[in-house]
């Protein structure tokens, strides 16, 4: 049974209701409209509507602002008990940072990082799929970062993520919805090293290639570090 995939970012969630409410129709639409239109400040439209699977709650939507009819991603109502509540409610979840991202990221990839990845947040490998989300973005990731381009990276990913911020939305300030850019750390031996820099669509800036430059190297080193213990603790069971 296919599910609707929620790729790299937890996604956002606005309480919308205490009922279930419709699964689908103008009403349904109308409901998860409010939602997205209450969480970013802004307007958007339905632009197209998902086949309703076994075992989906609500009937997924394609929606985009109306600033922007390329920017386009998931929407949903979902029906649940939050985490420390006593009854369950409708809320809204969206995709909005994944879809800028997905989106926008590949012509930027290819004139700032040398390389333009082939997927589309619209093929079937991202709409649905599978359990890790991560694995289905492949065709994003930043690979074979080591110490010697370090600085070289860091310096595309400030011009990908300041090419990236004219399509967040204008109004919302916050930092709390993010997507990730996965980056694979040049390491022999190490079965994983990846690491995942996150980017609030709240800024308003780009970070600066320097600090970039520091949270690659610090999550690098720690992955050195972590590989050479595990050589290290290997090599002292071997005797």
């Amino acid at each position: 049974m296919k599910k609707l995939l929620m790729i790299g970012v937890a996604t956002a969630l606005v309480l919308t209701g205490c009922t279930k409410g419709p699964e689908s129709g103008k009403r349904y639409e109308n409901s998860v409209l409010e939602g997205v239109n209450s969480r970013y400040n802004e307007k958007f439209v339905v632009v197209d509507r998902l086949e309703q699977l076994e075992g989906d709650q609500y009937q997924p939507l394609v929606v985009a602002p109306e600033r922007d009819a390329n920017l386009q991603f998931f929407a949903a109502n979902s029906w649940g008990t939050p985490s420390g509540a006593p009854f369950p409610s409708r809320s809204v979840w969206d995709q909005y940072a994944d879809g800028i991202f997905y989106t926008y990221a590949p012509d930027l990839y290819e004139k700032h990082l040398g390389f333009k990845p082939d997927y589309s947040y619209f093929v079937e490998d991202l709409r649905y799929g599978a359990e890790d989300g991560y694995s289905k973005a492949n065709e994003y990731t930043i690979r074979g970062v080591n110490v010697e381009n370090l600085k070289q990276i860091s310096e595309g990913l400030h011009e990908v993520i300041a090419g990236l911020i004219p399509h967040f939305p204008p109004n919302y300030q916050y930092s709390n919805e993010q997507f990730f850019i996965p980056i694979q750390f040049d390491i022999p031996g190490d079965s994983d090293p990846m690491y995942y820099y996150t980017v609030s669509i709240g800024s308003t800036k780009s970070p600066e290639s320097f600090d970039i430059y520091n949270s690659l190297k610090t999550s690098y080193e720690s992955h050195v570090m972590e590989q050479k213990k595990k050589e290290v603790g290997n090599s002292g069971g071997a005797n």
